[in-house]
């Protein structure tokens, strides 16, 4: 009898649980792996911290800055939304810390969180939308103060407001201010330097400025003319701008007799990278662009802007002669910031800037340039007991150059009648500080000193030979102490008392006149040094305001006299917007 086929099913039923065995031990380390894959990617999110943020409706907030400051040694980290409303930080705190979320639109959220309570689930984070008193603070008053707790008149462009502007430079944006203009109402881009003064309230109709202007507390107001340059602020590095109308001169001085227009720039966060660039008819570019980024406790930006036209001829068509040309121009500025944090609230920074402009006038001889180099340097300390300290100082120089003539009846000849250089310098300091006192109270002082020094230096040409030379020029020395109170009576009305002392010192002033003839001669005419002090006081403020207080319209006509004519545009634009951001 063979036992073959017996054999053969052992070997088949051997097989067979040896098929069944390894199906259970596979199926047995798959079931006992995976507790050990999620134990495992368990421990990296606990390593982790992480969350949402999302508006009230839940929609997530994209963009928000998250900052986390540990308790104990100081310690801070940031990080930004992504489109989905998430941030993550690398590792969750062992000990408490402070969770402070920021957006634009929204309330500021600040939460304590013990030690591991952000390891175990991931923060959800609601955002409240931010009242319109809420939503900024105001610096043009010299104090941190918010919107609708100032009695002050005060317009403030946000940085959504200047992104959704169609302007190309910054006074252009301001003419949404109401009662803001320029000396000739024309724009920085066609307007001479000298007729580029700003009026606020119809107050310093002339060249020279009747309003203070600044760029993070340093002023852009020409040293000797007042004018301002308004190309010399690129638009991408804005973060704000506040505009108080009405007089400030208790606090800012003399030159703010119409009021104060402050450009506040970024503050980097993280990496971010801004460009906004266009092209127009006339052979018209125009770039803007800003960059920043922090490195630990440290924070880097720069910021450029470049503009440029064919121009157009000036003259009407049926007037035109041989001298009318295209009025062309070319301007640039940029800008290096670097700042450091010390630790206890206090951060310190610097700040270089360069600008340069050339334009033709409209006929070949006819221009005018400007190259303008300012540094800044300062800091601010925030203690909560002291208070807050605000330093700045710069330095700054300037050359202005612009050519004049004569110009026939029929525009077929021109001839060159004066050269003028205008050079100037200007160096100053401030201090500020302030503190509140009490939960009504709050009060603000400091000091400002500078010197400006200038000259008008001018060749003058007869029949196009040089006739004479005519210069004259001066130095001023200033100093200013001022203080302010702001009183909160009741929630809706305030008292701002102030008052400032002021010290002025004007010499070296001359004039001389050189005659370049045959009987030759020079005359020097020598001006007396003067000092000046003047004591100013103000108790504006006591003032009821309601919430429709900053609500503003726009008029197009009085009665049948229209104030705005519309004609056909002299420019065709299109361009594009750019910005990258990234943790």
């Amino acid at each position: 009898m063979s036992t073959r086929p017996s054999v053969r099913r052992d070997r088949s039923h051997a097989r067979s649980k040896a098929c069944v065995l390894a199906r259970v031990l596979s199926l047995a380390l798959a079931v006992s792996g995976c507790p050990l894959v999620s134990a495992q990617s368990s421990d990296a999110k606990a390593r982790g911290l992480g969350g949402v943020v999302v508006d009230q409706n839940g929609a997530p907030v994209t963009g928000a800055t998250v900052t986390l400051r540990e308790t104990g040694p100081s310690s801070v980290e940031q990080s930004t939304t992504d489109a989905r409303g998430e941030f993550d930080f690398d590792h969750a705190p062992s000990r408490g810390f402070a969770l402070t979320v920021e957006a634009r639109g929204f309330e500021m959220f600040e939460r304590k969180v013990n030690g591991g309570e952000g390891s175990a689930a991931p923060l959800r984070v609601v955002l409240a939308p931010a009242a319109f008193a809420e939503r900024v603070t105001v610096t043009a008053s010299r104090t941190e103060t918010r919107l609708g707790e100032t009695a002050a008149s005060v317009v403030v462009l946000s940085s959504d407001e200047l992104e959704s502007t169609a302007a190309l430079a910054a006074d252009d944006a301001l003419r949404q201010v109401p009662g803001f203009q320029l000396f000739r109402r024309t724009g920085s881009r066609a307007a001479n330097p000298t007729a580029q003064g700003v009026s606020l309230r119809g107050v310093g109709a002339s060249g020279a400025s009747r309003a203070v202007v600044l760029y993070d507390g340093a002023p852009l107001n020409d040293p000797f003319g007042g004018w301002v340059y308004w190309g010399r602020v690129p638009l991408e590095s804005l973060s704000r701008v506040e505009v108080l109308r009405g007089g400030a001169s208790s606090l800012y001085g003399s030159g703010a007799l119409g009021g104060v227009v402050q450009f506040v720039p970024r503050r980097p966060k993280d990496k971010e990278l801004r460009l906004e660039t266009s092209y127009g008819s006339q052979n018209t570019p125009d770039a803007s662009l800003y960059a920043g980024a922090r490195r630990g406790r440290w924070d880097f930006a720069l910021a450029a802007q470049d503009f440029g036209t064919g121009g157009y001829v000036l003259t009407d068509r049926a007037e035109r002669g041989h001298v009318d040309t295209p009025a062309a121009s070319r301007g640039a500025d940029g800008e290096a910031y670097a700042g450091r944090e010390l630790g206890g609230g206090l951060k310190l920074f610097a700040r270089a800037s360069y600008y340069g402009e050339s334009r033709r006038n409209g006929t070949p001889l006819q221009f005018n340039r400007t190259h303008i180099r300012q540094f800044v340097a300062g800091g601010d300390w925030n203690t909560p007991r002291a208070g807050d300290f605000a330093l700045r100082s710069y330095a700054s120089a300037e050359v202005f150059d612009q050519s004049f003539t004569s110009i026939s009846a029929d525009r077929n000849t021109e001839t060159l009648t004066r050269l003028q250089r205008v050079p100037a310098q200007g160096v100053g300091l401030s201090l500020q500080w302030s503190r509140p006192v009490g939960a009504r109270n709050s009060v603000a002082a400091g000091f400002e000193a500078g010197e400006e020094r200038g000259a008008s230096d001018e060749i003058v040409y007869t029949a196009g030979r040089v006739t004479s030379l005519v210069g004259a020029g001066g130095r001023e020395r200033s100093l200013g102490l001022f203080a302010r109170d702001i009183l909160r009576l009741t929630p809706r009305l305030i008292l701002t008392p102030g008052a400032r002392l002021d010290r002025w010192h004007i010499g070296d002033g001359r004039q001389t006149t050189r005659t370049l003839t045959r009987a030759g001669a020079t005359a020097v005419v020598r001006l007396a040094d003067r000092d000046e002090t003047a004591l100013r006081r103000i108790a504006r403020g006591v003032e009821a305001f309601v919430a429709a207080e900053n609500l503003t319209g726009r008029r197009y006509a009085v009665g049948r006299t229209p104030v705005l004519t519309l004609g056909p545009p002299l420019f065709v634009r299109a361009g594009f917007r750019f910005r990258l951001g990234a943790h």
